[in-house]
């Protein structure tokens, strides 16, 4: 399942919850609630896949339940305290953020999932997410980026690259064309919104290793580099944020496999890239 997917509603009931079946045994345990914007709690799954969220005050009020951001589910139930109301929420009037990228997006081991980093920034920024963070998937593919042209965006945050050194997916004459091709296509429906591009962060044994494109990591991470400097030449709503840079070698023990940040990992990713976004003056709170 992608993480962000939240069930969004207003009910004055004073309890919620959730039932949910597993179609796989990779699925994350904690469900996240919000109300009126706040936190409100956060729950494991219990062994048949029920949590329930006790004492909400009983005015109406505006609900968000954070599914789990990694594992294939299915809904199975939505209960409310008896006697309660529900009803559809009204269409948001919050500004779109669409972050793509990797595993590294997705944010399996962030401690539940409104704390993975897209949802940090999020909601830092008072923006509507869409997560497309894809596991072992993020290959520029021109599917994606169509998709995200025609989706209202505005601030798209992409995160390219490691992916492509891990299956070599392009070589090192395909892949620059491919992420200009890719970023443009973006760019296409979105001529005015901040474009964000983030090479790689750090991964210290692929940094001078080899992989699969013929390139090390430290040269795919030039490679995304340029393309957005090449863009931002004539564009100056295209900003590039080098991956060390919120996430760099001194933040290598907050990577639980060398590879992927910690729940630790990923609320330092978070609280760098906003302040990157903040002080670059990309977006602010």
């Amino acid at each position: 399942m992608q993480a962000g997917i939240r069930l969004v509603f207003r009910t004055d009931a004073t309890v919620i919850g959730v039932a949910v079946a597993a179609l796989d045994d990779l699925l994350t345990d904690r469900i996240d609630l919000f109300v009126d914007g706040s936190t409100a709690g956060s729950a494991v799954l219990d062994a048949d896949g029920h949590v329930a969220f006790r004492g909400l005050p009983p005015a109406m009020k505006s609900v968000e339940v954070w599914l789990p951001q990694y594992g294939e589910l299915r809904i199975t139930g939505l209960f409310l305290s008896p006697g309660a109301r529900m009803v559809a929420a009204p269409a948001t009037e919050r500004r779109e953020l669409i972050a793509y990228g990797s595993s590294i997006t997705q944010c399996r081991s962030a401690a539940s999932p409104s704390t993975t980093w897209p949802a940090m920034v999020a909601k830092s920024l008072d923006m509507e997410l869409t997560c497309l963070g894809f596991g072992s998937e993020c290959h520029l593919d021109p599917m994606i980026a169509r998709w995200i042209r025609d989706h209202p965006a505005d601030l798209v945050i992409t995160c390219l690259g490691i992916n492509v050194y891990g299956s070599g997916t392009f070589s090192q004459r395909s892949f620059l064309p491919t992420a200009l091709g890719f970023l443009s296509t973006i760019r296409d429906g979105h001529p005015d919104a901040p474009l964000v591009v983030i090479s790689p962060i750090v991964s210290p044994d692929r940094e001078n290793l080899v992989g699969p494109t013929g390139m090390t990591l430290a040269r795919l991470r030039s490679e995304v580099e340029m393309a957005a400097m090449l863009l931002a030449d004539t564009d100056n709503a295209i900003h590039l944020i080098s991956g060390p840079e919120i996430f760099g070698p001194e933040q290598a023990d907050l990577l639980h496999d060398g590879l992927h940040p910690s729940a630790a990992g990923y609320a330092h990713l978070a609280a760098a890239l906003l302040t990157k976004l903040e002080t670059g003056g990309i977006a602010a709170r």
